[in-house]
């Protein structure tokens, strides 16, 4: 009988070089991949919750002290879940930047249904595309 993934995962027979090899097997970009409409059909427990949401930015916003004049930048965005909700908090210049065009179609979608000015980017977070110091 074969091992589960989760079997492996638990199995302490099974040593960390064993996920090495696994990596190396994977496209480096797969991220580039997977973060389209499927994924928001099922990773929907998290990205829908808008109960986790209010209380992930009460976290930064509490650790942060955030003012509400600041310069916000939410880095790999998504659907801009974070963002948006900084924003019906009165949080003013806010900033989402993905890499994926499909998301931030979505979070511009949200934006506007909900009347929030949102700006949102896509761009590669290992390559900002904004002056240092900016947010």
């Amino acid at each position: 009988m074969e091992d589960t993934p989760v079997d492996i995962v638990s199995d302490s027979r099974h040593a960390p070089n064993d996920f090495g090899k696994l990596e190396k097997s994977l496209d480096p970009d797969w991220w580039k991949k997977i973060f389209n409409l499927i994924y928001l059909k099922t990773d929907a427990d998290v990205v829908l919750n808008e109960k986790l949401t209010r209380f992930e930015v009460d976290i930064v916003i509490n650790s942060l002290d955030l003012d509400r004049d600041e310069r916000l930048l939410d880095v790999c965005c998504g659907r801009g879940r974070h963002v948006l909700e900084l924003a019906k908090r009165g949080f003013r210049y806010v900033e989402g930047l993905d890499y994926s065009n499909v998301l931030i179609g979505v979070a511009k979608k949200r934006a506007d249904s909900l009347g929030l000015k949102v700006s949102f980017k896509v761009g590669d977070a290992r390559t900002l595309p904004y002056p240092d110091s900016c947010f």
